[in-house]
Formats: C-alpha cells, sequence, structure tokens
C-alpha cells in the first residue's frame, strides 16, 4: 500500500473551534452566551466573556454579508456578495485583517456596560482600552483608508465603530494587538500572504510526526 505523503488539508470552523496561535491571547470565535450572533475577536486572557471586538464583513453597497466564517490552520475567511475578509495571526500574536471589494467593521459590544477609552493617534493609528478585559490594544492602519467613530457623551463613549476600506479593486489592511504604555511597537512589514504561507508551514510542520 502506498503511502499517502500529501500535505492534509484541515478546514476548521470557528463558530466551533475558535481560531488561534500558540504566540497570541487573541483568537477568533463565535458568540458566546449573552453576547448577539455574529464573528468575534477575543482575548483569552482569564475573563469570562473577553470580547474585545465583533468584526463584520459589508459589500459593496454598504450591506452587512450574513455568512459563516471558514478556517484552516493559518487564515480565517468570511466572504460573500463579492466581498471577501482575511484575517491571519502575524508577529507577536497580533491579529492582521484585510478586505477587498467592501468593507470590515469593527465594534465594539459592551458599551452600556462599561467605559472604554478609545482616540486616534493620527490616520494610522487607533487604541482602545477596554475596561472588562482589563486590556489595552493598537488598531493600526496598513493599507486603505481607516476611520473611527466613537462619539463621547459627558463621560461616556456612545459607541466604538473602525471601518477599514480599500481603494477599488486594492485591498485595505489592518492589524490589532494587545500592548501596554511601555512596549515598542510590533513591525508588520511581512507580506499578508508571507505570513498566511509561515502559518500553513507551520502547521504541516506541527503534523509531520503523526501518521497520516
Amino acid at each position: 500500500m502506498k503511502k499517502n505523503t500529501s500535505t492534509p488539508v484541515c478546514t476548521f470552523d470557528p463558530r466551533v473551534v475558535p481560531a488561534s496561535v500558540p504566540d497570541s491571547w487573541l483568537s477568533l470565535s463565535r458568540e458566546i452566551d449573552y453576547t448577539p450572533a455574529g464573528f468575534y475577536l477575543r482575548t483569552c486572557h482569564s475573563v469570562r466573556d473577553g470580547s474585545t471586538f465583533g468584526i463584520e464583513l459589508l459589500d459593496s453597497r454598504g450591506s452587512v454579508v450574513n455568512a459563516q466564517p471558514s478556517s484552516t490552520p493559518a487564515l480565517t475567511v468570511l466572504q460573500g456578495n463579492g466581498a471577501r475578509l482575511e484575517c491571519v495571526f502575524g508577529a507577536g500574536g497580533a491579529l492582521r485583517l484585510r478586505v477587498r471589494d467592501g468593507k470590515a467593521r469593527l465594534a465594539l459590544p459592551h458599551l452600556k456596560s462599561y467605559c472604554p477609552v478609545i482616540f486616534a493617534h493620527n490616520a494610522d493609528r487607533i487604541q482602545v482600552s477596554l475596561t472588562w478585559v482589563k486590556s489595552q490594544f493598537a488598531v493600526t492602519r496598513l493599507a486603505g483608508r481607516m476611520t473611527l467613530d466613537a462619539p463621547w457623551q459627558g463621560e461616556r463613549v456612545e459607541r466604538g465603530v473602525i471601518e477599514l476600506v480599500p481603494r477599488k479593486g486594492g485591498w485595505a489592511e489592518l492589524a490589532i494587538e494587545a500592548m501596554q504604555s511601555t512596549w515598542p511597537a510590533t513591525s508588520h512589514s511581512e507580506p499578508f500572504d508571507d505570513v498566511v504561507a509561515r502559518r500553513g508551514a507551520e502547521f504541516a510542520a506541527f503534523l509531520k510526526p503523526f501518521p497520516a
């Protein structure tokens, strides 16, 4: 019997198996418990909910794409209505997210109960401090246009919405990383497709000692 030497192709459902990597404190997964149905980026630190951003894909007409995400060991994809959103875990465990033929929306889900601090350092970087997960995050624009909608009402942020919009025919891209004020910024110069290839190769190397 001829031994199968081809690299296994694994696909996961993020609604069942959260997508993450060993060097990251972040994961991609479905809603849990009382959070509304959807697709979430959450922290793996010791908190019950841990959700930080709800992630939505909007098509070119501005309608939310009601499709379920799928994951391989390297890449998580959400697509529909001609739009496509991809996520990969890059350097330092940061989440790299890119979108084309539509736009990506990151929304904070818990503003009625908590008081986050959200502000833009400049057009390329937004800092988000979330009390319910006791963490800070840097959102860095890498390509395309990034906007922030976070109006204050007294001492409270009414809403927190970040949108990522590509130029026509191109990708828009950002990185999200947990941070502390004293940490240096992580370099995200590695091209997105190279990150996907590297993560896939790492998983293939992990599987190699095991029989097919």
